[in-house]
């Protein structure tokens, strides 16, 4: 399984002028004959490392592509968050507004790819909070996921990207009062990217199912659906020097599973592709550290909680800056306005960086309390990727 691309151009990254543009698709048309399904066209295919995927597989992915967004559900689906915005007019920022939205969308946001071990779990793990989802972000501090590196003495890879994790940089917590069920800790801004043709090979490879885990999840159409409007990302279709621009949330997603008397409750990392204006829209500002229920209507503490600022705490200005070419750092040791990682890219830099890691242990602690205290005989997992 890949990590990063190696396309020629930097780790997957590319300069927003004057470098080679993303190509993907056509128009956006659909075959007579419906594409075969996402798991069909990627069963049994293997990656190598270090070559890009076949361009055949990349234009069946994309053709399927195209048939989920043109399809008469995902119109459907669209058409529903929709209704869903602030359907009386009600939001005046106020957090008695906030609260009356919340109740109204909880009760009626669609099921898209949710699994059943997601709907099941206690509150449920949605992956839409709709249009109208005010959020705040808050920085904290993750120290070395000591726990992990002893866990995975004996798995080489892991054990390489959870010792590259210092403790020293900020990890952004995105605070979706919708998600807080699953844990204030289990969703992080990764920032800014773009998405090309191969990453939707990369991703549909890391996610499907039947994969190496004993649990069914949501595959790569989960990762390009826009958590607030439900739109999917797609591909530019023409050469671009200056491709559209998603921001990228990590959600750590969580199920239930109950085999027997056996109750299991086992999260994965999964990326989730934001429309940035609808970020911009439903973005509160920031906090540092700062331990409360939904941090709302808390008084921003610096400048990097405003927007664009909060552009700059993105994973590559981090914790991920010694992933991106030399070229693209400048004298004063800052990451260029010209770089923008792919879709992908961005996703391999949270592992690679040791972030992952660090955010998984502090979900195992304090996620893996609250479960054996509600559940003293269950086991909490970390899945890798398939």
């Amino acid at each position: 399984m890949p990590t990063s691309k190696k396309k020629g151009k930097g780790k997957g990254g590319r300069a927003k002028s004057g470098g080679k543009g993303v190509v993907t698709g056509g128009t956006n048309t659909t075959s007579a004959k419906p594409p075969r399904t996402n798991d069909e066209i990627m069963a049994g295919k293997v990656f190598d490392d270090n070559r890009p995927p076949k361009k055949a597989l990349v234009r069946e992915l994309q053709e399927a592509l195209l048939n989920e967004v043109n399809s008469d559900s995902r119109a459907q689906i669209i058409a529903k968050v929709a209704d869903l915005e602030d359907p009386d007019g009600i939001y005046d920022g106020s957090e008695d507004a906030e609260h009356t939205i919340l109740e109204q969308v909880k009760v009626s946001m669609p099921i898209t790819y949710e699994t059943k071990g997601m709907i099941d779990f206690p509150g449920n793990c949605l992956l839409t909070v709709g249009r109208t989802a005010p959020f705040h972000v808050e920085k904290v501090y993750h120290g070395k996921p000591h726990k992990l590196i002893q866990l995975f003495q004996n798995d080489k890879e892991q054990l390489e990207e959870a010792l590259k994790w210092t403790g020293e940089q900020p990890v952004i917590n995105v605070l979706f009062p919708q998600w807080q069920l699953c844990g204030k800790d289990s969703n992080v801004f990764l920032g800014e990217c773009y998405l090309d043709k191969e990453d939707i090979a990369y991703f549909s490879a890391r996610f499907k199912h039947p994969g190496t885990s004993p649990f069914k999840w949501p595959n790569t159409w989960g990762v390009l659906q826009c958590p607030f409007t439900c739109t999917m990302a797609v591909p530019d279709t023409d050469k671009k020097a200056n491709p559209k621009r998603y921001i990228m949330i990590l959600q750590n997603l969580r199920q239930i599973s109950t085999t027997g008397n056996k109750i299991a409750f086992p999260y994965r990392a999964f990326p989730r592709l934001c429309d940035k204006e609808y970020f911009e829209k439903n973005f509160r500002g920031g906090l540092e550290n700062v331990e409360t229920e939904f941090c709302r209507k808390l008084p921003p503490s610096t400048e990097w909680c405003k927007y664009p600022q909060l552009l700059k705490e993105g994973l590559f200005h981090r914790a991920g800056k010694k992933m991106i070419p030399s070229r693209f750092i400048g004298e004063d040791d800052t990451v260029s306005v010209e770089y923008l990682p792919s879709a992908h890219t961005l996703f391999a830099m949270y592992h690679q960086s040791g972030m992952c890691a660090a955010v998984s242990q502090v979900i195992d602690d304090k996620q893996g309390a609250m479960v054996k205290k509600l559940y003293p005989n269950a086991t909490q997992t970390r899945e890798t990727f398939s």
